[in-house]
């Protein structure tokens, strides 16, 4: 077994782990993003990642989606995050289908925030809340 497959099978048992032990009732979708994010910060990648899940209107031209955001301290600089998570045993390729997809959905949630005023729409304890209000 190669090395990125035995990372693999390991990080999905983690997942599986968290996800028998949360209280909240976090997807598996929602639990990789956590990690993947705390990842992207230990490296240096991100600062002040913060998770946040929100997913509305699918099979829609105006689907959206997002699993976190960060936002610098200056406010230069904003990152997106949408997950792309398979539940299978053998790591799979994503397809440019899948990712084109995911783009154009997260690239739907900032049109909406940012133009919009998605965050009218939003109940304000949503943790996706201040960031679409911080947008607008």
């Amino acid at each position: 077994m190669s090395e990125i497959n035995k990372y693999y099978l390991s990080l999905l048992q983690e997942i599986r782990t968290m996800q028998d032990t949360a209280e909240n009732g976090a997807s598996q979708e929602q639990l990789f993003t956590q990690i993947a994010l705390e990842m992207l910060a230990e490296a240096g990648e991100t600062e002040n990642a913060t998770f946040a899940y929100d997913e509305k209107e699918l099979g829609t031209k105006g689907q959206h989606k997002i699993n976190g955001y960060a936002m610098s301290d200056n406010y230069e600089t904003i990152d997106l995050f949408i997950s792309i998570f398979q539940n299978t045993e053998v790591p799979q390729k994503i397809t440019k289908e899948e990712i084109d997809r995911a783009a154009k959905r997260i690239t739907n949630f900032f049109r909406k925030a940012f133009y919009n005023e998605y965050a009218k729409d939003i109940d304000e304890s949503s943790p996706i809340f201040q960031f679409a209000y911080d947008l607008a």
